[in-house]
């Protein structure tokens, strides 16, 4: 089955980011951001954290790197501050309504995968603390050569759901 948007095509697959959207993990993030950055002699307030708020990863490094070198690598500054969000990933909490949602939009027939810029270990990771069996595949942002904003990743996702992309 397909739901119809009047002067669309139906659709046929729903493509969710996860960070935000599915999950209030964004505080998550950012707590482990920000101390990661701190033990490696970069004080970073809740306020300069929120300015980066869509910022790629590798380029908020780059930012640090270029204002203080650090004497980690990108890999291991990533590293160290994805081991902090799994540690705490069981009190991460799903959005209001949002499980329900996607619930829903199965009983209705629709393809449903995920689309993150996050990493695959926390794409994995949140996957499997959602528990939803509805979701075909999580897109991390270590698939694609280019993450969000540019559509890469959704177009991707889209050709391996099998549906037309404005679908």
């Amino acid at each position: 089955m397909s739901v119809s948007i009047v002067g669309r095509p139906p659709l046929q697959a729903i493509l969710w980011d996860i960070d935000g959207t599915l999950l209030d993990s964004e505080p998550w993030h950012q707590r482990a951001t920000i101390a990661v950055c701190r033990l490696h002699g970069h004080v970073m307030s809740d306020t300069d954290y929120a300015a980066t708020l869509g910022v790629a990863f590798p380029e908020l490094y780059a930012r640090l790197h270029a204002a203080r070198p650090m004497a980690l690598t990108f890999r291991e500054w990533a590293d160290a501050i994805t081991d902090l969000y799994l540690e705490r990933i069981a009190e991460v909490e799903a959005r209001a309504g949002a499980l329900a949602l996607v619930d829903a939009f199965a009983e209705r027939g629709l393809l449903q995968a995920c689309v993150s810029n996050s990493g695959r270990r926390v794409v994995e990771a949140n996957l499997r603390h959602m528990g939803s069996p509805h979701f075909l595949f999580g897109l991390s942002r270590d698939d694609v050569s280019k993450g969000k904003p540019d559509p890469e990743p959704y177009l991707t996702a889209a050709a391996a759901c099998r549906p037309r992309p404005a679908r």
